[in-house]
């Protein structure tokens, strides 16, 4: 079972269950789909009325070769799955080495090419052992999240200490704490955590 994915867009909003590498191959459509026409090649015929189009096996082509750019700029085809990094940061996660997930949120985050890809197969590593854990251990092994959200003020910060402090003082839990600021100018919601 794969956790599910929120996908969140100004009109609408998509929850749905899939792996990183299938959430790379929606963002890279979305590009596509997101890029000028006139980008692409122009078309050497015209419709009757004037308006040029372009057959279904120009726009077909079109669309692999835009595909293909964008994988060459934002994506590295050199990274494997065995990349040495890749198999550190999954096994220091899967332990609970609290650096190895820094490390690894950073590079899920980055967007240089090959810590993309990196952070894409680290993600994938790291859900494949999850799915493994439910599998042996059933719904005992899953992890509890909660979100908090609010108007500025009214004591999210003040919450999340309070509950942190009971868990982990109380009653010897281990937490995280992933705080994203989507009205942010400089960064549009970048993830931090503690």
């Amino acid at each position: 079972m794969l956790p599910k994915l929120l996908i969140k867009n100004k009109h609408f909003m998509i929850a749905s269950e899939c792996n990183p590498l299938s959430l790379t191959t929606f963002c890279w459509r979305r590009c596509l789909f997101n890029t000028r026409i006139s980008t692409l090649p122009k078309p050497s015929w015209q419709s009757p009325t004037g308006v040029q189009k372009r057959s279904p096996n120009e726009a077909k082509s079109a669309e692999s070769a835009q595909l293909a750019e964008y994988a060459r700029l934002h994506w590295d085809d050199r990274v494997t799955c065995n990349d040495p990094l890749v198999v550190r940061l999954r096994d220091g996660i899967l332990s609970g080495s609290r650096s190895a997930l820094a490390a690894g949120i950073t590079l899920v985050e980055s967007t240089h090419p090959t810590k993309r890809a990196q952070g894409s197969y680290l993600l994938a590593a790291v859900l494949e052992a999850q799915k493994k854990r439910f599998e042996e251990k059933g719904p005992a092994s899953l992890i509890f999240r909660i979100g908090v959200s609010g108007s500025p003020g009214v004591g999210k910060s003040s919450f999340i200490e309070a509950l942190g402090t009971q868990l982990t003082q109380n009653q010897n839990k281990k937490i995280a704490v992933l705080t994203v600021d989507p009205s942010s100018a400089t960064t549009g919601g970048k993830c931090a955590s503690e």
